[in-house]
């Protein structure tokens, strides 16, 4: 068995990780666990500055037994972060595989492997609009459309995925909440997430291979 830590910025992307990638990586013999980063105040969740987050994963690396990964959003990366004030002007994967790269660069460890979420945790729910009640299916239908694919629905404050599907709920007379979005995926699945999200089939493929 390969044991993973996942640093991550919030309780979302912990039950992702306990509920629904840890339960599929183990069947390629790879253990993943949470850790949720802890900000400069002492409460955990967010990221507001780079500082945490590097603390967080370089004491994770000390115990020679596990690798260390990552999920984190692109939207709402702090201006500190590794190759913010550097990223290049092409499209998103561009951007954050750079960002990606510098992040490996700053932290220089062979056993950590940076995974930053294209845009949002949410971008991963445009996936399989199906799995979503027919109301709000006709919203979404029409953002679907206007992009290639769920990652590269953009990250404006306003049209964020997360922005986007809050929207389509509250027009359906409904509350979403983020914990919800991971009992969607549940109904979508990691096969259809990868099929779809080719960043994201990245880093699973990668986890995998460990």
């Amino acid at each position: 068995m390969i044991y993973i830590y996942a640093v991550v910025e919030g309780q979302t992307e912990e039950k992702f990780i306990k509920d629904i990638l840890n339960p599929y990586l183990e069947d390629y013999g790879k253990f993943i666990y949470p850790i949720i980063v802890k900000t400069k105040t002492g409460h955990k969740g967010g990221i507001t500055e780079y500082k945490p987050i590097k603390k967080d994963i370089l004491s994770l690396l000390k115990d020679r037994n596990v690798y260390v990964t990552t999920m984190i959003d692109y939207y709402g990366l702090p201006s500190d972060f590794p190759g913010m004030q550097t990223r290049p002007k092409g499209n998103i994967y561009q951007k954050v595989s750079y960002l990606e790269l510098e992040f490996h660069r700053d932290i220089n460890h062979e056993r950590f492997i940076p995974y930053i979420q294209i845009h949002e945790f949410e971008s991963l729910l445009f996936s399989d609009i199906q799995v979503f009640s027919s109301e709000i299916q006709n919203y979404l239908h029409k953002i679907v459309n206007k992009f290639p694919n769920p990652e590269e629905i953009n990250d404006n404050p306003n049209t964020a995925p997360s922005k986007r599907i809050e929207q389509a709920y509250k027009k359906a007379g409904l509350t979403y909440n983020k914990l919800l979005g991971v009992e969607i995926l549940k109904r979508i699945g990691i096969n259809t997430l990868k099929s779809r999200c080719q960043h994201f089939r990245g880093w699973i493929d990668k986890l995998i291979s460990l």
